[in-house]
């Protein structure tokens, strides 16, 4: 039987950065204590050579004290506002929780680059980092795509190009979300939602936290059916991941675990009286005891992140490795924590190794040698003036280890994901930050941007310089670092778009090497040879399509806008937030993304020809062919039942079957995703089939496609490994396709 603890001795301590880094909400300021309620740890921190440094878990009996004494606190701050007889959704007393600014924790779409070509000639992802792949839902290999859709992993010969055929598919367990290949071992990172099949884990729908898993698959897939050799489960969302050789690390999010709910107080009887202070006290008092009685008997295992292995088909829990954990201070970011988990494909039977900040990130940065976190700290939003910073933390990378190693902060917002980089240990970012009048109490003025470059001094990362502001309420739209520069893209209102070209070659003292106006809002930057940049945006008038623009950055202080393609017709492609959407050719100077035209409701693969002296030059679009379903098909889709009564009885109303059928047109619309190239084809990639075209003729029927399986209403919930039957063969190929395994990129 749990022992009740009560007694007047007990104290607390302002300790918020961990409430919000892994238990409650978000917050800041001071914490207001009150007597009973909170128990104060040893305190764990010790000098820290910054504001921002990280402290890592000394064993797991401490980290636990460290987590509940951070919930205790926030229950004496509930309860002392709870005590207020104007409560808190009476007019009365504000909680800090329900001021402080929503937070998207949506999966981020990894930065953008330059495109890589696999060694088999088939154009790869696009980058930021060249030699550092990043996670798509489609990859190529040798002669062989690998695609991911729905819970399937599709494995297709594709050489030669008029005899595209699938070799063998795949079940996965959840969604399938993005996969990496390497000599025919294929990652595939998917998403789950639920407690895990065998795990005892029970769900209680009055319980807040609904669990969700990133699944690792790992599959080999060098003979003829690829066979299921690793299934690793990490508690969180998938966010992103990085490959680099046979090393894979994947991002994952994971929600609170530990939340408070809030008193639940009657400040007037039946009557509508209102309760006497004691009456109001007595109902927080009760709330405040069960809620401290259940933080100290918690376990570690209440507030971390869980870890699964699956073997010989039953699931093993991992165990806690609580010096892997890495909490901010207080009141530095907000709730949860995300975990950055590496696998290597050379040594599969080793653990995984996982590294975890407590705390959101807004997002991670890998690259060969580091790994960069960073997360935005709110501040205290009841202060007259709310400041924003942005905190950094590097850890060093060693093969599958990563060790911490400097934290720092800058001021305001890091703008965008892409925003953020690294060379030569300088980090380079750019800031956003609200700007006030310095009088006391000023009025907000507006924000200004600049590029920040940071430098690690003995475990604490220092600011070596910034440039010039880009002017006041000059929003950034796109920023790209390469090599000594960054290009950062800005606009205001009544202000036109600015393209600035920083020269960072000497990073105490960044310089503005010069300005261009840009005609247009473009959201993606991307590095091409020769000192051109390639912008996808819009154009001046925010109610124009897509835009495609050239920049001439050959002459850092004469940038120039050169050549452009501006769509006519309205429409949508992924390519304006994911510039994996954009395919480059890298011999052909060809690129290809998809679009969705509003008038028609058809999508296509755009490809186009662009050159600096040239610009851009439409080769055509490639629009998926779509084969009608069947009515057994069609009802499969929507969940109906396909036994002969009902078939029976659509006979004799076929207006309903024909709605049926039109339902599932549209239900089943095919939508182009993504284009790869090869030699002089380019395979267009949709989401209900794989289609092969030549280059002169887009507009022609494909030279194949392979229609890929509807996803059905029902199917196994849990059937890892089990090929789907194969394909029959293709015909033999006909004079003039594509040459066989060894035809030269």
């Amino acid at each position: 039987m749990r022992q009740r603890r009560w007694g007047a001795g007990r104290s607390s301590v302002s300790i918020l950065g961990g409430l919000c880094s892994v238990g409650v909400m978000a917050c800041g300021g001071e914490t207001a204590s009150e007597e009973g309620f909170a128990r104060v740890h040893d305190d764990l921190t010790g000098a820290q050579p910054n504001a921002a440094a990280l402290v890592s878990g000394e064993g797991c009996d401490a980290l636990l004290a460290d987590l509940q004494n951070n919930l205790l606190t926030q229950v004496a701050e509930r309860a002392a506002q709870a005590r207020v007889a104007a409560g808190p959704y009476y007019g009365g007393g504000v909680f800090i929780d329900d001021v402080v600014p929503a937070f998207d924790s949506a999966p981020l779409a990894p930065p953008v680059g330059v495109s890589i070509t696999t060694s088999s000639g088939f154009s790869g992802s696009t980058v930021q980092i060249p030699g550092v792949d990043e996670g798509d839902f489609v990859k190529a290999e040798d002669d062989r795509i690998y695609l991911v859709q729905g819970s399937n992993l599709f494995v297709l010969n594709a050489v030669p190009a008029n005899a595209t055929q699938l070799l063998a598919t795949v079940a996965l367990e959840g969604d399938a979300a993005e996969l990496f290949v390497r000599h025919g071992q294929v990652v595939v990172f998917s998403r789950l939602y639920g407690p895990l099949l065998g795990a005892d884990e029970p769900y209680s729908p009055y319980y807040y936290y609904y669990p969700s898993y990133t699944k690792l698959t790992v599959i080999d897939a060098t003979g003829s059916t690829p066979q299921v050799v690793r299934e690793s489960y990490i508690e969180g969302d998938y966010s992103s991941s990085r490959r680099q050789e046979a090393l894979v690390r994947g991002v994952v999010t994971q929600g609170s675990k530990a939340q408070l709910d809030y008193p639940t107080v009657s400040y007037v009887d039946i009557f509508g009286h209102s309760r006497s202070q004691a009456e109001i006290d007595a109902q927080v008092d009760l709330w405040a005891l069960l809620a401290t009685e259940d933080i100290e008997d918690s376990r570690i295992e209440d507030y971390l992140p869980a870890r699964y292995e699956r073997v010989a088909g039953a699931l093993v829990e991992q165990p806690l490795d609580c010096a892997s954990y890495y909490r901010p201070g207080p009141g530095l970011t907000q709730s949860g924590a995300t975990s950055v988990v590496s696998l290597d494909l050379g040594a599969l039977d080793t653990p995984l190794e996982t590294l975890t900040l407590l705390g959101y990130a807004d997002y991670v940065y890998i690259d060969q040698d580091s790994l960069i976190i960073r997360q935005t700290e709110y501040g205290d939003p009841t202060a007259p003036v709310a400041s924003v910073k942005t905190n950094i933390h590097v850890f060093d990378a060693e093969g599958i280890a990563a060790t911490y190693s400097a934290s720092g902060s800058v001021n305001g917002y890091v703008s965008g994901q892409y925003s953020l980089d690294q060379s030569s240990g300088v980090i380079r970012a750019t800031t956003t930050e609200d700007v006030y009048d310095t009088v006391p109490g000023g009025a907000y003025l507006g924000s200004a941007s600049r590029v920040v470059t940071l430098g690690s001094d003995g475990g604490a990362l220092t600011e070596l310089g910034r440039s010039p502001e880009f002017g006041l309420n000059q929003s950034i739209y796109a920023t790209r670092f390469v090599g000594d520069r960054g290009y950062v893209l800005s606009y205001g209102s009544g202000i036109p778009s600015i393209l600035d070209v920083l020269d960072l070659s000497d990073p105490t003292t960044p310089t503005v090497s010069g300005s261009t106006p840009v005609p247009g809002y473009f959201s993606v930057l991307l590095p091409l040879p020769s000192d051109q940049l390639l912008g996808i945006g819009q154009g001046v008038d925010f109610n124009a399509s897509i835009k495609l623009q050239l920049f001439d950055v050959s002459d850092a202080a004469a940038p120039t806008p050169t050549h452009d393609y501006a769509y006519t017709e309205q429409g949508y492609s992924e390519a304006l937030y994911d510039a994996r959407a954009i395919t480059f050719h890298a011999h052909q100077n060809l690129l290809s993304l998809p679009f969705q035209n509003y008038a028609s409701g058809l999508t296509s693969l755009d490809v186009f020809r662009f050159s600096a002296t040239d610009g851009f030059s439409k080769l055509g679009s490639a629009v998926p062919q779509v084969p009608d379903l069947t009515l057994e098909e069609c009802l499969q889709l929507l969940g109906y039942p396909t036994d002969p009564a009902f078939l029976a009885q659509l006979e004799q109303d076929p207006a309903l079957a024909e709605s049926y059928l039109a339902s599932c047109r549209g239900y089943n619309a095919a939508a182009a995703r993504r284009g790869l190239f090869r030699t002089d084809y380019v395979y267009a990639v949709n989401t209900t089939s794989v289609a092969a075209y030549s280059l002169d003729g887009l507009s022609e029927p494909p030279l194949s496609q392979v229609d890929l399986p509807t996803s059905y209403y029902s199917g196994p919930i849990y059937s890892p490994g089990i090929p789907v039957p194969q394909a029959e063969p293709a015909a033999p190929p006909s004079e003039g396709a594509e040459g066989g395994p060894s035809a030269a990129p």
